[in-house]
């Protein structure tokens, strides 16, 4: 079963494409289709009761409506058990929603560090651009 799904994402050049997934047994998964590391991810969460606190903080609280979304703009949208936020991307958000949405956040950017099968793409000296693998997979 899965615990939260968030998603940034837009249609305008460059398209975003971040996503994270989190299942019961704490395990995540996510890509990343911009930043210094590129691809897919996963590991296991060590916050996994701070997550389940932010999830029931915001069980039976509505969604908050932040501002509009823009056709050539990028959108937030966190997925639980039970509810569905979107927002216009990095707004900021307040109360239990915010809260959560500030730790998908965290967590997309932090996620880079467990890398399944990304690149990496590093200017030397010389100007010479390299791109290189990380992660056991393909």
């Amino acid at each position: 079963m899965t615990l939260l799904r968030y998603r940034r994402l837009s249609s305008a050049p460059p398209p975003d494409r971040e996503l994270l997934t989190v299942e019961e047994d704490g395990t995540w998964s996510g890509w990343r289709s911009h930043g210094s590391v590129v691809g897919r991810f996963a590991g296991r969460l060590s916050d996994d009761a701070h997550l389940r606190g932010l999830l029931g903080a915001v069980v039976g609280a509505p969604p908050p409506r932040v501002g509009e979304l823009r056709p050539d703009g990028a959108w937030e949208r966190v997925l639980t058990d039970d509810a569905e936020m979107v927002v216009p991307a990095e707004a900021p958000v307040d109360g239990a929603w915010g809260a959560l949405l500030d730790w998908c956040r965290l967590r997309l950017e932090g996620m880079t560090a467990e890398p399944v099968a990304a690149i990496v793409a590093t200017v030397e000296a010389s100007g010479l651009v390299r791109l290189e693998h990380r992660g056991a997979g393909v």
